[in-house]
């Protein structure tokens, strides 16, 4: 799994916005020598979610309870008394009109299970 996981870490990474940056040697040394990406917001958040279900995957978790890592209430009901990310929520709520991360990382999981997903 952590060979799989390489490309993106090294896109991810060289996906800086500033010219003078220590990641396109580190980039490199994880096997990319192009440029760097151009910085995108949405693309970024795409890979950040690829990740994240690849890092779910790879530690055994299921769909379920990467759910409840996402969003407790999500598996618990409304009325469930913990959170895990309610600042990263409510600021995608506020932004996005939705808790855009958990959607994007559990598409990622359905993707993964389905085999659609591929190295990251």
């Amino acid at each position: 799994m952590p060979r799989q996981i390489f490309p993106s870490s090294s896109r991810v990474s060289s996906n800086s916005p500033t010219p003078a940056t220590p990641w396109p040697p580190f980039a490199r040394d994880l096997g990319y020598d192009g440029p760097p990406f151009p910085w995108d917001e949405d693309r970024r958040a795409l890979l950040r979610a690829e990740l994240d279900a690849w890092y779910a995957h790879a530690y055994g978790l299921t769909r379920d309870e990467l759910r409840y890592i996402l969003d407790p209430a999500d598996v618990k009901g409304p009325d469930y008394p913990s959170e895990t990310f309610r600042v990263l929520k409510t600021n995608e709520i506020k932004r996005f009109g939705e808790y855009r991360t958990a959607r994007l990382v559990l598409a990622a999981w359905d993707r993964l299970e389905r085999g659609e997903l591929g190295a990251p």
